[in-house]
């Protein structure tokens, strides 16, 4: 860049996520399921400057969130009102479980490109 400027990458991992303020939402009502996934996916949304969440991840964080909490207080289900107390658990458990499957997704992507890497070693115009 001619006039001296620099970029910033940032790697979005799920760190940002755990790093993330959830006390500004509060709950004053209960909310559905349905709500509760709306606001974890704009919340989350927001800190990946605004990039939607891709559907597999969505997925695979519900997916989690019901493997790794087989307690009643934090299955999500759509259609259910959660009182405003069980509503926030289960926001944070998400963005939590949302976190952990960008890690695994960075992991799994890094793997990839190191194996790809690894088949291209023996040509030269490796870039």
């Amino acid at each position: 860049m001619s006039d001296g400027g620099a970029f910033q990458l940032q790697i979005l991992d799920g760190t940002n996520l755990r790093d993330l303020d959830l006390s500004s939402t509060v709950f004053d009502r209960p909310v559905t399921g349905a709500q509760l996934l709306h606001i974890a996916h704009s919340r989350a949304s927001l800190s990946f400057f605004d990039l939607p969440l891709p559907d597999p991840l969505k997925s695979a964080a519900l997916n989690r969130l019901r493997r790794n909490n087989s307690d009643a207080y934090a299955v999500l289900s759509l259609q259910t009102e959660y009182e405003p107390a069980k509503a926030s658990v289960i926001l944070k458990l998400y963005i939590a479980a949302i976190a952990d499957e960008l890690k695994g997704f960075l992991s799994l992507i890094i793997m990839h490109y190191y194996k790809y890497l690894l088949s291209i070693r023996d040509f030269d115009y490796i870039i």
